[in-house]
């Protein structure tokens, strides 16, 4: 698979920012961002928050498997569950499982 020509993105992203183009911009963000999706085969994404300073973290396959989610709450008091961490914490494992999940 081929890798993403990241720079030539950025070079059109810079070139659509001093046209104060907008709308070029932020197509340009979206397409390079599904492209590196298509390209790893997984994608992080953070959850709509139901509570104040409590989430989730999802990690998406392209090719139909069960996502996985990572689950935090930034108040101990309200942790239900023995896995659930702050928010920091469950970025990082979330941002870990899905490079692994790349490279397997």
């Amino acid at each position: 698979m081929s890798r993403i020509p990241v720079k030539e993105y950025v070079k059109q992203i810079m070139q659509a920012s001093k046209r104060d183009d907008a709308e070029a911009v932020e197509l340009l963000l979206e397409e390079f961002g599904r492209k590196r999706s298509e390209e790893s085969n997984t994608a992080l994404r953070e959850q709509i928050k139901a509570a104040i300073d409590c989430g989730s973290f999802e990690v998406r396959f392209s090719d139909g498997r069960k996502s996985v989610y990572f689950y935090w709450d930034d108040i101990p008091s309200r942790r239900l569950r023995p896995e659930q961490v702050d928010q920091e914490t469950a970025k990082k494992q979330a941002q870990e499982f899905a490079r692994k999940a790349r490279t397997s």
